[in-house]
């Protein structure tokens, strides 16, 4: 008996610990957001947790982004978010992310197959037009649609 329950206990974890750390079907919900560079526009669902709820409390935001890897734009927020959120260590063009190292928030728009050891909590998923954030454009501006 006590056999099986501790081989449970380690299969519960080994399972916890494979949605926490890989990109997987993330639940969006209906509330959009409107990222704005330059008169060009991306629309995003935000993602039903915690910490895509404050990161709508912030909004309307203006953020100057620094390219990171040539996969990435990102930009530290004003506010910290909550972090209590599963993380994931990958990612998948389009999402958009807190990273709580640098309490910044990350927009992938090219994927390199790297994993991010830190872990990332995403907060949205854009649904067109991730080619704008492979420019130099710097300015965004992020709004409820």
């Amino acid at each position: 008996m006590k056999t099986i329950s501790i081989t449970l206990i380690t299969l519960i974890i080994l399972l916890l610990t494979l949605t926490t750390t890989t990109a997987a079907n993330i639940e969006t919900n209906n509330t959009t957001i409107k990222l704005t560079i330059n008169s060009q526009e991306a629309t995003a669902h935000m993602i039903n947790n915690p910490t895509s709820d404050e990161f709508l409390q912030l909004l309307p935001l203006e953020l100057d982004l620094k390219d990171l890897f040539g996969r990435e734009k990102y930009a530290q927020l004003p506010k910290e978010l909550t972090s209590n959120t599963p993380r994931i260590s990958t990612y998948d063009v389009g999402y958009i992310a807190y990273y709580e190292p640098t309490n910044s928030i990350a927009i992938y728009y090219d994927d390199d197959n790297e994993e991010i050891s830190e872990g990332i909590i995403p907060i949205a998923i854009i649904d067109n037009n991730t080619d704008i954030f492979k420019e130099n454009n710097t300015h965004v501006k992020i709004e409820i649609n």
